[in-house]
């Protein structure tokens, strides 16, 4: 049984919520958020918007040195909670 965007989507969420509240991710949740981000990206039924945000936050955590900061974090949370994903 394969995951639902949705399903996907609650998991990101799960992660961001841990990032801003622990202010760290674990090596295996970094993992996890790496391989999420990669697969949503890819998801033919999500909007170009939201494929150019998960790209931005692939960027921000992969490919910089710098983690994502709380106010990023929360707009990406925001930005998901008001997407109707289906």
């Amino acid at each position: 049984m394969s995951l639902t965007i949705q399903h996907k989507m609650g998991l990101l969420m799960d992660l961001l919520h841990h990032q801003l509240e622990e202010q760290f991710l674990t090596n295996d949740e970094k993992q996890q958020l790496e391989r999420l981000l990669s697969t949503l990206s890819n998801e033919p039924l999500l909007n170009e918007h939201a494929k150019l945000l998960l790209q931005d936050m692939y960027e921000q955590q992969f490919n910089q040195t710098e983690s994502f900061t709380n106010q990023q974090i929360q707009s990406w949370i925001e930005f998901i909670e008001e997407e109707s994903f289906s």
